[in-house]
């Protein structure tokens, strides 16, 4: 409905702005703005992620018109381009974050002893590990300030550069037509190679977080 009314492009372009918030709110710490950043950002991310999906799958089949390949290879080919992509900006912020907390002062890992690592961790054990001290203030608002920047800049970019879909819902509107995606998202659950992608799905939102260092023992 909210692409049905505002197009894809500005659901990107306030998803990302809701993003920005998401991140700016960490730069305070504080408990009642985390949280409200948190609620925005999860009622925020369907419509975005949507948007994300419908752009791409838009631009897919204008390639696709052009050229005399198989469909599914061209969509596979977007859909892959842009997970690359997407992958790869937690390996960019990891390298961010690793060079601007890095602390010069700080004694090497110790390695020979794994079993106070990973599933091991044991929080009693670690009280003098300087590893785990906080980052500054100063450390930890300019990785934040970092993030926000890209952010922000990816909202101007997108503002500048990014086409309008005329064709953001392609027929009709209105809560029936709202009504009838939803029943048609249903019926696909007859099929039993959709049966099958449900555990997979599962999967990929639980490994989220995990991959996310959201979920640890610290």
């Amino acid at each position: 409905m909210l692409i049905d009314r505002y197009g894809c492009k500005n659901v990107l372009v306030f998803g990302t702005l809701v993003c920005a918030f998401s991140i700016g709110s960490n730069m305070f710490l504080r408990w009642d703005l985390m949280m409200t950043a948190s609620v925005f950002f999860g009622l925020a991310n369907g419509p975005f992620v949507a948007a994300q999906t419908y752009y791409i799958d838009e631009m897919a089949t204008r390639f696709q018109s052009t050229l005399n390949e198989n469909m599914e290879f061209i969509m596979a080919l977007f859909f892959g381009l842009f997970m690359f992509f997407s992958e790869n900006t937690q390996v960019i912020g990891n390298v961010l974050s690793y060079y601007i907390l890095k602390d010069g002062n700080s004694p090497p890992v110790n390695a020979t002893q794994p079993s106070e690592c990973g599933a091991q961790f044991i929080p009693s054990n670690n009280d003098t590990n300087q590893n785990l001290d906080p980052p500054s203030d100063y450390e930890r608002h300019l990785l934040i300030g970092t993030y926000l920047g890209m952010a922000l800049l990816s909202v101007l970019i997108m503002i500048i550069f990014l086409d309008p879909l005329k064709n953001d819902v392609k027929e009709g509107s209105g809560c029936r037509v709202v009504l009838e995606r939803f029943v048609s998202a249903f019926k696909q659950l007859q099929k039993p190679q959709q049966m099958l992608l449900l555990p997979l799905s599962v999967y990929i939102g639980m490994e989220g977080p995990f991959y996310g260092n959201e979920v640890t023992q610290v």
